[in-house]
């Protein structure tokens, strides 16, 4: 048995599957899983109940599960649900949360690798992160540079994750 983290056997291995620059999307119960989805999405339906799970609580073992570089949610969510956003913002410290348009989120949903259905009643609750990459493992090595662009990437601490 796992000694911690998420115990679920398909979420783990939908987040194994992730490369560099793919999409997974954390879901409210009413997200619609895309008719156009690419073939090979995986699909994971974790609602049990209303607000079971909620999305603060998957987005924070997602978290601590994987690498990713950027964060998208609905412009929507900043107005209308302000709670939720600060706290998705207060979660999320490996990038800034991007506020885009909900019609991008949805189409971001259609190109997602991986889709994660909560039991969450939240308006505009639909969280996107784009997988990255350990930076520092593959920049660390003698003779190798780091790109202007990639610089960023280094810029948060975490234990498995370290500053440069």
């Amino acid at each position: 048995m796992k000694k911690f983290g998420i115990l679920n056997r398909k979420l783990n291995d939908a987040l194994a599957a992730l490369g560099h620059g793919d999409i997974l999307i954390i879901t409210d119960a009413g997200f619609p899983l895309p008719y156009e989805a690419q073939p090979g999405t995986i699909s994971v339906d974790l609602a049990i109940a209303q607000d079971l799970p909620d999305i603060p609580t998957i987005l924070r073992l997602i978290n601590d599960e994987i690498i990713y570089e950027e964060c998208y949610v609905a412009s929507n969510q900043e107005e209308y649900n302000p709670l939720l956003h600060e706290e998705i913002k207060s979660i999320v410290k490996r990038c800034s949360v991007e506020v885009i348009e909900l019609e991008k989120l949805m189409l971001m949903g259609k190109r997602a690798k991986v889709i994660v259905r909560t039991g969450a009643f939240s308006p505009w609750g639909n969280i996107a992160l784009i997988s990255g990459v350990k930076a520092p493992a593959w920049f660390s090595k003698p003779g190798v540079k780091v790109p202007d662009f990639y610089t960023a990437r280094f810029s948060f601490v975490d234990e498995d994750y370290p500053e440069k």
